[in-house]
């Protein structure tokens, strides 16, 4: 199980790191999307379904703060990060969640105690002369330990007994914290752990108890299990970082397309706003127009004229007329003379 104390390293690694290098969808520059003991993938699933309801922007950020992300600046962070590195003496975890950047998850807070438990199983002075032949953690298994042609003992029998069983609790309660985050990824080595490499060793262990192998064959085999886990687990967790690297670039590309929509839209709302004025300010101009139109026709109509009364209303209705198309207004001025002949000018 020495693949447990590199795991606690590694995912303390992503929680600090996978902020600002997978939270990239932001409000504004030097702003990220923060969700106190967040685990990594929820972000990502989150975009995406956000993504999916969201027309605009405004919509997309309402979204993601009804999911709990909250907008944190980034300078904030990396000050806070710096300052709790420094700060030795302290819990580092604590230290963020003081400022504020709680990146502690669920799994992280209940592995704490499992591995604990474990360290302390190591550790037990009744296992002292067993670990000499077989090491509690396999990374420390050496040369000499793989030549060992000595077969278990009926003391280091009892020993090997008692440790499995007290193995074995430890390791039902690391299944059950991966089990209990409800992501997949955990899920899927929860039952790598449960259905795979715990009964290897446990099988391993057997055989060695049965004294079908000596201990130089147990702790090959140990070993060569150790070797393929590791293996298997990074396979796991490449491909879980390829998962939500891909759907980070997907999210990417679908916020952009909104964005683009988005702008578009506007444009094309602005646009008609300018037609509205545009045919708002020509209806204007045209009731302004038959006003003074009207008003020009009015006063023609009162001007004398020869032919009469029908005279006076077809000079009138004429005015009117060029007045709205936009001829240019004719001016007729008639005087009568001492002879009592009318004489009129058009202007």
């Amino acid at each position: 199980m020495q693949y447990q104390n590199k795991k606690i390293k590694f995912l303390c690694k992503i929680t600090v790191l996978s902020i600002l290098l997978l939270f990239t969808i932001v409000s504004s520059a030097g702003t990220f999307y923060f969700k106190p003991g967040v685990e990594r993938e929820e972000f990502p699933n989150d975009v995406e379904k956000c993504l999916v309801q969201a027309k605009t922007t405004s919509e997309y950020g309402a979204c993601m703060g009804s999911k709990g992300w909250l907008i944190k600046d980034n300078d904030t962070y990396n000050n806070a990060v710096q300052e709790c590195r420094k700060n030795n003496g302290g819990n580092y975890f604590d230290c963020l969640k003081n400022a504020g950047f709680d990146t502690q998850t669920k799994f992280m807070k209940d592995y704490q105690p499992i591995l604990t438990e474990f360290r302390t199983l190591c550790d037990k002075s009744e296992y002292a002369d067993l670990f000499k032949k077989m090491r509690c953690y396999s990374n420390q298994i050496k040369t000499e330990d793989m030549v060992d042609n000595s077969k278990i003992n009926e003391v280091e029998k009892v020993q090997l007994l008692a440790y499995m069983k007290e193995l074995a609790e430890s390791r039902k309660k690391f299944v059950a914290a991966h089990r209990a985050t409800g992501v997949k990824y955990y899920q899927k080595k929860a039952d790598y752990f449960a259905y795979v490499l715990y009964p290897a060793e446990e099988n391993l262990s057997i055989e060695l108890y049965k004294q079908r192998i000596n201990w130089g064959d147990y702790n090959q085999a140990r070993k060569k299990i150790s070797t393929d886990s590791q293996y298997e687990q990074k396979k796991m967790t490449d491909d879980w970082n390829a998962e939500i690297e891909n759907k980070t670039k997907k999210n990417n590309e679908n916020y952009a397309l909104m964005t683009k929509g988005q702008v578009a839209n506007e444009q094309q709302r602005a646009q008609q706003e300018l037609v509205r004025k545009q045919n708002e300010a020509a209806a204007n101009a045209v009731a302004n127009r038959e006003s003074q139109c009207r008003f020009a026709q009015s006063a023609e109509y009162l001007k004398f004229a020869p032919g009469g009364f029908f005279q006076s209303m077809q000079n009138a209705n004429s005015v009117f007329e060029n007045c709205m198309a936009g001829i240019p207004r004719q001016v007729t001025t008639c005087n009568k003379d001492v002879m009592g002949q009318v004489n009129c000018v058009t202007q």
